[in-house]
């Protein structure tokens, strides 16, 4: 079986952590730092899921251990809180310092409703090659889907 990897960041660990389990069945490890959970595609594809707070400190992290084995990232934030916005474009910026890994930068939009129209954005916006702007909302499986599914298709897209 192969396994791949996605890191899903967030603006705390709830938001990454709320991602994880509605994508997941179970989440296998939690503390306040980092979580964890598995989603069995096929029987010759399992991904397993980090979640990351954006505050542990990406200083912290061995990237040169870790982004060999991942697919790429999820980067998650309230769309509707500007302060979280702020957060996760200093996360950008310190991400696009470390690693070169695709990425998806997802806007939750929670009860609210979309900020464009859902046929407009339902395969992303892209940035460049190898980002994706999506909307989603943390309790709806099939727009957290689209946010996995998304990140897979520029894995694809490379590999060719």
């Amino acid at each position: 079986m192969r396994i791949g990897e996605v890191i899903v960041f967030g603006t705390s660990i709830q938001e990454s952590e709320g991602f994880i389990r509605t994508i997941c069945e179970k989440v296998e490890k939690k503390d306040d730092l980092l979580c964890f959970g598995h989603l069995s595609i096929n029987e010759q594809l399992q991904l397993h899921l980090y979640g990351i707070s954006q505050i542990t400190g990406l200083d912290k992290i061995a990237w040169n251990l870790i982004t060999p084995k991942v697919l790429g990232c999820i980067v998650i934030f309230n769309w509707y809180q500007y302060a979280e916005l702020k957060q996760i474009l200093t996360l950008l910026d310190n991400l696009y310092e470390r690693i070169a890994l695709p990425l998806i930068i997802a806007g939750n939009v929670k009860d609210k409703p979309y900020p464009i129209s859902e046929p407009l954005f339902q395969g992303g916006i892209a940035l460049n090659s190898n980002e994706k702007l999506i909307f989603y909302r943390t309790d709806d499986l099939k727009s957290c889907q689209n946010a996995l599914v998304s990140l897979i298709d520029i894995v694809s897209d490379n590999a060719m």
